[in-house]
């Protein structure tokens, strides 16, 4: 019994070391963090921060010092939300309120800055700091007399601050009263003589009210405090520099580099890039990256440097440096991305972006280079997920709406494109960017007068840029008026000979005029372009096709399926051809030879499925799609027209919606896609649904009648007779003897169309 007994509590002590509590496996993982930063070895911190936070997520504590960590590596993006959270885990704490509340006033968040600040008011009423933020975010939601009522409680608290009449005076400068804002800051700077923030928030004031040399002296005193001080002396350093006085600014960059912390001479090395001297800065991020402190953010800096030198090996092996080390840093896997971006290797930069998102769910960086990868692979809507996360991690990122804004054009939803390109132009208003934005979905949108008048204001200030000219020749182009849409992409293709948006607008041009032989010779260059993309090829095929070249229109769109498996029209276009000319069987033999020598290419098993799809073997079809599906289970075109056969066969339909849905998140952009999910929604009786899927394929090809045939008979059978009539009416005119059209004619007979 005894040695039961003993046995018994020999596997409870086991069992016991096993499930170590996590709240003491993350306080001692901070405690090593914390040895870490006394070492000054804040990668190796951030790490066991990192896990402490991990095992025990509700330790504010542990968010704290993560954040600290982070922002000792420069990680200030990462480090301001672990300090949101930790402030939200802490809410007792006013310093940790008052200091979250004031980095989010900084960002625009005046808002969720007053509500910390009562956060801290909560915890301690009489605290000066929480009054002075308070009233600071009143200022910035316009309630400046509530503002100004809340600056002055906190100098009634403590008369002798002169930080708060620091903040009195940004107040009275806010509400106009330029006089009392001076003497406010005068106040601050008398109160407080030896106060770096008061001498710096009044040397800001008066650079904003254009009194550059007055500022100038409030840095000098500010330096004469604190002569040592390295952020007075980055602050003149980067003064004089932007003021164009580099000899000036030589003594305080001399400063920062006789800085014992290596942080400083970071800063250093950053303004030497930023002041163009490059070597000078390359060989100072060369010593610093030999220390733990400045290694990640030195090496970094200099796989930059490498690639913009055009040695991307160099870059590369930097990269790889960082990651060797640290595997997960989310800053290194994003410059990964990047620059494979940059070398067109799509796939790879986006496997490279989505393990930074997952080693940091809140980075921005890598949401954005992941969403650009993705448009790269024309995987659009998942372009389009990633973007969004950007949008709701910094929604003042006006790159990412633009690019937002982009990707819905490019499906067709034209009113999302606008409002979001009018967000980023409220943002932005005087960016090229954005004003060419409101203008392209302006054109889309069929709003020409305010195309016209955003346009008119473009050309006058970048009389030389492609993009605005091929703006112009979309407007011009839209308005019917093909001479001067001429003129403008011509113009376009002078500047920038390689612009695909010229090519396609002049020979659109060349082919309404009847210059067909100038649009072959366009079509002619794209070809001979060996860094032609899917897109390019493409409107070369078309091109040829409309010559009636099919053999010329084949060749390019062979090319096209080798360049990208995945995309969907070169298959559509490529089987049209073939039918054309009476050619399946030939083909099928060439391309099922071409099968069995390569059994896992998506491209070859894809068309002869499509190929046995449009000699109605259906069958057999069938079963070519699922082998496809069987090597890449997201194959669009494959899970679109398997969807498409099931659905005629009535053949396990809710298989085929799903089937189709996976298409679209593949191929949002693709209005066969959209037809053949809103088909398959109007034979499960999802009306609704229906029409949504069959109106967004209209909207990206409006001259389908095959499109336009399935709505109408949607809009009939849903009770929407007027919508059926018009819709069904311009089916017939597009195409009147198409398979629909005596189908049509008796849905219009019934819902009383003449």
């Amino acid at each position: 019994m005894m040695r039961v007994q003993a046995l018994l509590l020999m596997l409870m002590a086991a069992a016991a070391g096993c499930s170590e509590d996590p709240q003491i496996a993350a306080r001692d993982a901070v405690t090593r963090g914390d040895a870490f930063v006394a070492k000054e070895q804040h990668q190796e911190a951030t790490i066991e921060y990192r896990r402490a936070v991990s095992l025990d997520p509700k330790s504010g504590e542990a968010r704290r010092k993560l954040a600290e960590s982070l922002a000792a590596t420069d990680n200030l993006a990462a480090a301001f939300r672990e300090l949101v959270r930790a402030a939200d885990l802490l809410p007792s704490d006013p310093d940790l309120q008052v200091r979250v509340g004031t980095l989010l006033l900084a960002t625009g968040r005046a808002e969720d800055a007053k509500a910390r600040a009562e956060q801290a008011l909560a915890a301690e009423p009489n605290h000066v700091g929480a009054h002075v933020l308070r009233g600071s975010a009143l200022a910035g939601l316009k309630e400046l007399d509530a503002g100004l009522a809340e600056v002055e409680r906190a100098i009634a608290i403590d008369p002798g601050s002169g930080a708060t009449y620091a903040s009195l005076g940004a107040l009275q400068l806010a509400r106009g009263n330029r006089e009392q804002a001076d003497v406010a800051f005068e106040k601050a700077v008398s109160l407080s003589p030896k106060s770096l923030p008061a001498r710096l928030a009044y040397a800001q004031y008066l650079m904003a009210t254009g009194r550059a040399a007055q500022a100038e002296t409030q840095l000098k005193a500010a330096y004469d405090i604190e002569p040592q001080n390295a952020l007075i002396n980055r602050i003149l350093a980067v003064y004089y520099i932007s003021s164009r006085r580099p000899q000036l600014a030589e003594p305080h960059l001399v400063h920062l580099a006789g800085q014992t912390d290596p942080r400083a001479r970071l800063s250093l090395a950053q303004l030497y890039l930023a002041s163009n001297r490059v070597n000078e800065g390359t060989a100072l991020l060369e010593r610093l990256a030999k220390e733990d402190a400045t290694f990640e953010a030195s090496t970094l800096l200099l796989a930059r440097i490498a690639f913009t030198r055009n040695d991307r090996a160099a870059g590369h092996a930097r990269v790889q440096q960082v990651l060797d080390r640290f595997p997960d840093n989310p800053r290194a896997l994003v410059v990964r991305a990047a620059f494979l971006l940059s070398d067109n290797k799509a796939a790879e930069a986006a496997e490279a972006a989505a393990a930074a998102t997952v080693a940091d769910p809140n980075s921005a960086d890598g949401f954005a280079v992941l969403g650009a990868a993705r448009r790269a692979q024309g995987r659009l809507e998942e372009a389009r997920a990633a973007y969004t996360e950007v949008v709701k991690l910094q929604p003042t990122n006006v790159g990412a709406q633009l690019a937002l804004s982009r990707l819905h054009l490019a499906t067709g939803s034209v009113q999302q494109a606008r409002q979001l390109a009018e967000q980023a132009s409220q943002r932005a208003p005087e960016a090229p960017a954005t004003r060419a934005a409101v203008v392209r979905t302006a054109i889309a949108a069929r709003d020409f007068t305010r195309a016209e008048r955003e346009l008119t204001t473009l050309l006058r200030d970048y009389p030389k840029s492609a993009d605005v000219h091929n703006l112009e020749g979309m407007l011009r182009a839209g308005q019917k008026n093909m001479a001067a849409a001429e003129r403008a992409f011509t113009t376009a293709a002078q500047l920038r000979p390689t612009s695909f948006e010229a090519a396609a607008g002049l020979i659109a041009v060349d082919l309404a005029n009847g210059k067909r032989d100038a649009a072959r010779r366009r079509a002619d260059r794209i070809v001979g372009e060996t860094s032609a993309n899917v897109d390019a090829l493409m409107l070369a095929a078309r091109t040829y096709a409309h010559l009636n070249d099919a053999a010329g229109a084949e060749s390019v769109l062979r090319r096209a399926i080798q360049l990208d498996p995945g995309r969907s029209e070169p298959y559509g276009m490529l089987g049209e051809l073939y039918a054309g000319q009476g050619r399946i069987d030939q083909a099928l033999r060439e391309f099922q030879a071409v099968a069995d020598r390569q059994p896992t290419s998506v491209g070859a098993q894809t068309i002869v499925a499509v190929l046995l799809h449009q000699q109605n073997r259906k069958g057999e079809a069938k079963e070519r799609y699922r082998k496809v599906l069987a090597i890449d289970s997201s194959a669009p075109v494959a899970a679109n027209n398997l969807a498409w056969l099931m659905m005629e066969d009535n053949e396990n339909l809710d298989e085929a919606i799903q089937l189709a849905q996976r298409a679209k998140s593949r191929l949002p952009e693709s209005g066969d896609v959209a037809d053949t999910l809103g088909w398959l929604y109007f034979k499960k009786g999802l009306s609704a649904q229906a029409i949504e899927e069959l109106k967004a394929a209209i909207a990206r090809d409006g001259n389908n009648a095959t499109y336009q045939y399935h709505l109408g008979l949607v809009y009939a059978q849903s009770g929407y007779f007027d919508l059926a009539q018009k819709t069904l009416q311009s089916a017939l005119t597009l195409s009147p003897s198409a398979p629909q059209a005596a189908e049509a004619r008796k849905v219009l007979g019934r819902v009383g169309a003449p």
